[in-house]
């Protein structure tokens, strides 16, 4: 997993999450996105946000991820 924390924010975005293909659906990606998040969890990161694809969106729905931010718009719209 790879991430780009927003300290400032309190939120993470994850870049790039993947797991080679003979060890998908056994947990592995659940574990890594779990212990990332109590390990983020730890240093005041209270969001996540990602872009994915089709190909992983169960995956992130699975994580507690959805299709609508509920991260307060004034902490990621700084226009």
């Amino acid at each position: 997993i790879t991430y780009k924390p927003f300290w400032d924010l309190a939120f993470a975005e994850v870049v790039f999450c993947a797991v080679i293909g003979h060890e998908q659906v056994r947990g592995c990606g659940s574990q890594l996105m779990n212990h990332l998040k109590e390990h983020l969890g730890k240093e005041g990161i209270t969001h996540f946000i990602t872009y994915a694809d089709d190909g992983a969106l169960g995956f992130f729905q699975k994580q507690g991820y959805t299709k609508e931010l509920s991260l307060p718009k004034e902490k990621w719209d700084k226009r």
